[in-house]
């Protein structure tokens, strides 16, 4: 397996991580800023604002990931990951709600925008033999980071009684390392397929 596989690795753990613990802290600041009778609503927008960004987007990241070089576009989207952090700062600050919504949701627009291309980019950075090892890795450090993501606000916040300010300044970090990972991998050039994308989930 290339080396420069390792870095994509690293990318995507960093950005799946993110994801899951700014969730997680928005839900523990929404319901602090709320009142905890309305869990079940933040909740339910929380989870809606997680996934509509898949449904809405992806399609057309393939589409971009067809027609751009995908790793190009992967530390595209990194960037933007990182910059959207460093918005997460005021957002919590503000003590509003509708700042936490919009950036959870802009989140995972981003991480739509990465999945293509990272899943794409794969046999483009691996032998042939090593494909179904290399999406076996990346898997297993996604899940690894989703349970991660979503305990470290739990334990940061509600068990060492920290401010959700140090979950950001953490996922931060995180996010200037997979971006500087994601630098590191490999030149691909684009394949500049030409197709339309399609506002279907399935085709």
């Amino acid at each position: 397996m290339k080396n420069t596989f390792k870095w994509l690795n690293l990318s995507q753990f960093t950005g799946a991580l993110n994801d899951n613990a700014f969730k997680m802290t928005a839900i523990i600041v929404l319901v602090n800023l709320l009142g905890e009778g309305r869990l079940p609503t933040v909740l339910a927008i929380c989870s809606i604002l997680f996934v509509a960004p898949f449904l809405l987007f992806s399609n057309a990241a393939g589409t971009l990931a067809d027609q751009f070089s995908k790793r190009n576009i992967i530390v595209a989207s990194k960037w933007m990951e990182t910059g959207l952090l460093v918005l997460a700062v005021p957002a919590l600050l503000s003590g509003l709600a509708w700042p936490l919504y919009t950036l959870l949701f802009l989140l995972c627009a981003q991480s739509a925008l990465f999945g293509p291309a990272k899943r794409g980019i794969v046999p483009e950075l691996v032998d042939d033999k090593d494909l179904s090892k290399a999406n076996g890795y990346l898997t297993a450090t996604t899940y690894t980071a989703i349970i991660i993501g979503t305990t470290l606000p739990a334990l940061l916040v509600g068990y060492l009684e920290l401010s959700p300010l140090t979950v950001i300044a953490v996922g931060l970090a995180l996010a200037l390392s997979g971006t500087l990972a994601s630098l590191r991998i490999a030149q691909v050039p684009a394949a500049r397929v030409n197709r339309k994308a399609s506002p279907w989930v399935i085709p």
